[in-house]
């Protein structure tokens, strides 16, 4: 994929622009300017679409409109294109079902036990070709009668003399390398996600550590140890 460029800055900076940004009461129209700094910056296009919360081909239309006209292109607010396609209404309910009756370690999509918005923006694009944001996604379940809610395990009582023992020492999580592994298997296979027994829980796990033998790089990279 074409690395997105500044061919023609119309005399802008980062710095400028930064100014520029917080000068614009208009949630969208201020969330253009961001997208052409952080390329301006030096950010790759999936990098600004991540962090300003659209897809790329958003960004890249952003970025072609400033270079063709400057700010004053970029904010014009009649300009129509830029919008992100629509999803039919068989779409829709397809979409609606894969996140009821699947999931993306079913469907050899990732090793995540459910669905998020990121996972479902990847997919939505791969399939049916439509570069959606997350935010739209997430008020499109919601028009589906689907939200997002956090599952609650019971969890078994614990030995009491033990839990004497831990709190007497001294534990640093946060320098704890392992405790970094810990979060990324409880996002991927329990946040979200309501196991129906514990063999499921099982399975998810086994699936976790499989992924993660698979891809040492990937890892490393998890844990800050990637040189």
């Amino acid at each position: 994929m074409k690395r997105l460029k500044i061919t023609d800055n119309h005399g802008w900076t980062p710095r400028k622009l930064r100014k520029q940004e917080r000068k614009i009461k208009n949630a969208h129209l201020r969330q253009r300017v961001m997208a052409v700094r952080l390329v301006m910056e030096g950010y790759l296009g999936k990098e600004v679409a991540s962090m300003v919360n659209v897809c790329r081909q958003t960004v890249s239309h952003y970025v072609s409109l400033f270079n063709e006209g400057g700010l004053e292109l970029l904010l014009h607010r009649d300009f129509a294109p830029g919008r992100e396609p629509f999803l039919t209404e068989e779409q829709q309910e397809k979409i609606k079902q894969l996140v009821l009756t699947t999931t993306p370690a079913e469907l050899g999509w990732d090793v995540a036990s459910a669905w998020n918005t990121k996972l479902l923006q990847s997919y939505v694009e791969k399939h049916f070709g439509v570069c959606i944001s997350r935010e739209a996604l997430r008020k499109l379940l919601h028009r589906k009668g689907l939200s997002w809610t956090r599952p609650t395990y019971t969890l078994a009582k614990g030995n009491p003399d033990e839990q004497k023992q831990l709190e007497k020492q001294t534990y640093s999580p946060q320098l704890n390398l392992i405790e970094r592994l810990w979060k990324w298997l409880k996002d991927t296979v329990i946040a979200n996600v309501f196991h129906k027994d514990r063999n499921d829980i099982i399975q998810a796990i086994a699936r976790f550590v499989h992924y993660i033998h698979e891809r040492p790089e990937e890892v490393l990279q998890r844990l800050g140890c990637a040189g």
